[in-house]
């Protein structure tokens, strides 16, 4: 199995739809974690750890729910699969010059097409996206992937803004113990 995330997840909606996405306040991101059937002081924890580094409210909104919604699946599902004895395999995609790595943003690579215009870099994130993926599928082994035991280690391509396991690790540390359906 091989799960991925982009590193930004969320940005799209951040860039085209700011005025529905954003909610102004770290109040209004607590308010909305909380119906998550998280209670309110937990979701005030978990607003607080991705309010760090002076983020503003949509940028604290955005990580977490990429978190929630991408990070904890991927890694939770990688490690239960690993658990069970299965082959499991963790990815982090990042921007490329000119590619941000929002959401669906690996599709070009995962169905071996080219974005017009692509930069050098978004063309080898593209291609070692789709060769990940070939290998994968095919059980090629020539080239080694981190493979997930105990913990959910994870290769990347691209240029994630952060080491992508410990990001894992530390999605899973601060949303431990919280059902995500």
């Amino acid at each position: 199995m091989l799960l991925s995330m982009a590193s930004d997840d969320m940005g799209w909606w951040v860039a085209n739809d700011l005025d529905r996405f954003d909610p102004h306040t770290l109040d209004a991101v607590t308010d909305e974690v909380a119906t998550w059937r998280i209670s309110r002081s937990r979701a005030q924890k978990v607003v607080d750890a991705y309010g760090q580094g002076g983020r503003t409210p949509v940028e604290v909104r955005a990580a977490l729910m990429a978190d929630y919604l991408f990070a904890l699946p991927a890694a939770r599902g990688a490690l239960a699969h690993a658990a069970a004895g299965g082959n499991a395999r963790l990815l982090m995609i990042g921007p490329a010059e000119g590619a941000p790595a929002y959401h669906g943003t690996e599709m070009y690579g995962l169905v071996g097409q080219e974005q017009p215009g692509r930069s050098a870099e978004q063309a080898e994130r593209d291609t070692r996206i789709r060769d990940i993926v070939l290998d994968f599928a095919t059980g090629e082994q020539s080239r080694p992937r981190p493979a997930v035991t105990d913990r959910p280690t994870s290769e990347s391509v691209g240029n994630p803004p952060f080491e992508v396991t410990a990001h894992y690790e530390a999605a899973l540390d601060l949303w431990e113990g919280i059902d995500r359906p």
